[in-house]
């Protein structure tokens, strides 16, 4: 049996391998089988929304989602790789009274241990949680009640710059109007549709009477998973690329010598950091500045 009976405070954190495996119903599924609280890492936090949602974990998570992590006494992570975002650099700090059981495909991830006595499954989530699903686990409905009593009560102070700001721009009507708005741009275009023998499109039999029951939630947090950080390299070897452009095409214009930039010398340093594996502090930020470097006479 995978879960552990004697367990009082359990709780499922969610990464997002859950939703690569396709498994994002069967966590609805099992929290309402179980009502055990559901965390997610930073990528996963929209596979767990409306009324199940708690917040985020890790470094730049909400406080009441990292208060119940240190408070639970069984962890169920399930496709979320821990990685330092999520616990921290002393890792005896990490949900430091629970049990772990770990999930994940990908067993490189699992041979970094974080808890001595954890358990590994290097299974895909989705046979994962309907082999959980099978087991004969009991409700925690008091515990789920303290979850959100404690997130009730905690309302507010994770609240950051951006997501105030939409606060104050606008009201809930006005994000309401956005959401059906967003909704209603974005139904499948039928013009294109051949009509049928009554002269109906076949979608429009699907869509009449089905009125929209669902919830957007905006919140100034939400960016696409490839945006890169300011401490991306790869950000500075391309604004070193542009400024490369911007001089010579400055020098074609006006008919000026161009110089000489070393973009040889500047590539090669940048492909020395990008894939070098272990980088001091020292060495980052020297090779760091020769990448952004556009050396000129």
């Amino acid at each position: 049996m995978i879960f552990h009976l004697t367990s009082k405070k359990p709780v499922l954190l969610i990464g997002n391998g859950v939703r690569s495996a396709g498994a994002s119903h069967l966590v609805y599924d099992f929290i309402e089988k179980t009502k055990i609280p559901a965390l997610t890492t930073m990528n996963a936090v929209d596979l767990v929304q409306d009324k199940y949602r708690i917040g985020f974990i890790g470094t730049y998570g909400n406080r009441v989602a990292n208060m119940i992590l240190n408070e639970c006494d069984f962890v169920i992570s399930v496709g979320a790789r821990l990685g330092l975002r999520q616990i921290g650099h002393k890792k005896e700090l990490f949900a430091p009274n629970a049990k772990l059981v770990r999930v994940d495909i990908d067993q490189y991830e699992l041979g970094r241990q974080i808890k001595d006595d954890e358990e590994v499954y290097p299974l895909d989530a989705k046979d994962f949680m309907e082999r959980l699903l099978e087991e004969d686990i009991p409700s925690f409905d008091i515990w789920n009640k303290k979850c959100f009593e404690a997130k009730e009560l905690l309302e507010g102070y994770d609240d950051l710059e951006g997501n105030l700001c939409i606060k104050k721009r606008f009201t809930d009507e006005k994000l309401a109007e956005i959401n059906e708005m967003i909704i209603k741009n974005n139904k499948h275009d039928d013009d294109n549709t051949p009509p049928d023998s009554n002269g109906d499109n076949s979608d429009n039999h699907d869509d009449a009477g089905n009125d929209n029951d669902g919830t957007l939630i905006i919140d100034a947090s939400c960016a696409p998973q490839n945006i890169a950080f300011p401490q991306d390299v790869n950000l500075l070897n391309e604004a070193r690329e542009n400024l490369e452009e911007i001089i010579i095409s400055i020098c074609y214009v006006y008919n000026l010598k161009r110089p000489r930039m070393y973009r040889k010398n500047a590539r090669k340093d940048y492909l020395s950091l990008a894939k070098s594996k272990k980088r001091s502090a020292k060495k980052d930020s020297q090779s760091t500045e020769e990448t952004a470097a556009v050396h000129t006479p």
